[in-house]
């Protein structure tokens, strides 16, 4: 059976050798061959951490919190968050103001 398997492994790498290059009219053809799992050595592991860490990313997006689904919900969210932006924007004007104020030149 030995015997058997080795010449078919290597009538199939002839027939390979044989198609591999183009016909007569000049057409190569393209063959899809399954690649089979990456064999790596145990220091790198590196598609095994990529992999890791996309399902970490997947895990976090499943427990991030769920937009609001009510449109009052929406509503408030919105108005909290203008309210936000007022009260930095008013803090802001001030620290400017004073700024300006120090920097002006008040002889006496």
């Amino acid at each position: 059976w030995y015997q058997r398997r080795v010449h078919g492994v290597r009538e199939r790498a002839a027939q390979q050798a044989a198609d591999d290059g183009p016909d007569e009219d000049g057409w190569v053809t393209v063959t899809y061959q399954k690649k089979g799992k990456r064999k790596l050595d145990d220091e790198t592991r590196i598609p095994n951490k990529l992999r890791a860490k996309k399902k970490a990313k997947g895990r976090a997006r499943q427990t991030a919190t769920l937009p609001a689904f009510y449109k009052a919900a929406e509503k408030v969210k919105s108005r909290t968050m203008k309210q936000l932006l007022r009260e930095k924007f008013e803090e802001d004007k001030r620290k400017v103001a004073e700024l300006r104020a120090k920097r002006r030149f008040k002889p006496s």
